[in-house]
């Protein structure tokens, strides 16, 4: 009964910790000023499947979306 216990508290643990991570990697990103695009190494090019039209390319923001000025 005890081993009965402990997988089910262990197993609680590991399922709350996948779906804890889970919900963080779908978050969507907040838009970005280009600036902020370039400073991380990236680049700003134009995207239509974007919701402002402008997808930050490469470096630390790699697919988020840019403001438009």
């Amino acid at each position: 009964m005890r081993r009965m216990a402990s997988f089910a508290g262990a197993l609680a643990v590991t399922v709350g910790v996948m779906v804890g991570l889970a919900g963080t990697a779908s978050a969507r990103p907040d838009p970005i000023p280009p600036e902020q695009c370039e400073w991380g190494g990236g680049s700003t090019v134009f995207n239509p499947h974007s919701e402002t039209g402008l997808t930050c390319q490469g470096g630390l923001f790699d697919g988020w979306p840019v403001l438009v000025d």
